[in-house]
């Protein structure tokens, strides 16, 4: 399916912000009214698990949002968090 173009924004951008969310499943991206690159992800009942289980029954927030300038700077702060979890869970 062919990635929409909006005018005003920079060529690729939208097809840029797509290839992010498709790398990192259960993730969403998208592009704030200000041109700030924002993707959430909510956490599963399996995250929500163990984080209770590590932390002696601590709630955990049901989610995450990220922020960043622009779609390769997205792409590092979601892969850096991934990481992070991965080695948190481990």
């Amino acid at each position: 399916m062919p990635v929409p173009s909006f005018p005003g924004l920079p060529p690729g951008l939208i097809a840029d912000l797509a290839a992010v969310e498709q790398s990192f499943p259960g993730w969403h991206v998208w592009l704030s009214d200000e041109g700030r690159v924002y993707a959430v992800r909510i956490r599963t009942s399996a995250d929500m698990a163990a984080h209770q289980r590590r932390y002696g029954g601590l709630s955990t927030p049901a989610g995450i949002t990220l922020d960043a300038d622009d779609a390769p700077s997205m792409r590092r702060e979601i892969a850096s968090h991934v990481e992070e979890y991965r080695a948190w869970a481990a």
